[in-house]
């Protein structure tokens, strides 16, 4: 009786884990758009005054989401990592948009949120606190996470 319940276990494991590998070379197999910062396709909640034509960095940040706030709480600290960039709060994963107040708290030039799930249904991304350089076209430039360095 106790062989065969670890036969089953492992039976559920293997299964569980093909089921996996499916599930991720189905994913990586999927032609995802480029990241391109398109301020169309999301909903503004905090923006600049006037024209502030400096290129973006933006961060997904999901607002329940500790570490990556954090993360980013830590780069609007340290705004001469910036380069001379905008910091910009991609609210992500959100089925409400935040409030005013809340974009205020997060210290950041401007606040977006993506209502249409573009980030992770159109861009395929789904780590919080990832960051995007995009230049002066929306063109994408570099990647990484508020943790670690943006690719130069």
């Amino acid at each position: 009786m106790v062989r065969t319940g670890i036969g089953w276990l492992w039976v559920l494991i293997m299964a569980s884990l093909a089921a996996l590998g499916l599930m991720w070379w189905s994913d990586q197999r999927h032609d995802w758009e480029r990241p391109r910062w398109e301020p169309g396709r999301f909903v503004p909640i905090l923006t600049t005054q006037g024209a502030d034509d400096r290129p973006p960095r933006v961060v997904a940040v999901q607002p329940r989401c500790p570490s990556c706030l954090a993360g980013l709480e830590r780069v609007a600290a340290n705004r001469t990592l910036l380069d001379s960039r905008r910091l910009v709060a991609l609210i992500v994963d959100s089925p409400r948009a935040p409030d005013s107040a809340f974009a205020y708290t997060l210290a950041v030039d401007e606040v977006w949120w993506d209502a249409e799930g573009v980030w992770r249904r159109r861009w395929g991304r789904r780590v919080y606190g990832e960051t995007y350089d995009f230049d002066r076209l929306g063109r994408l430039t570099g990647s990484g996470h508020v943790l670690k360095p943006v690719d130069q």
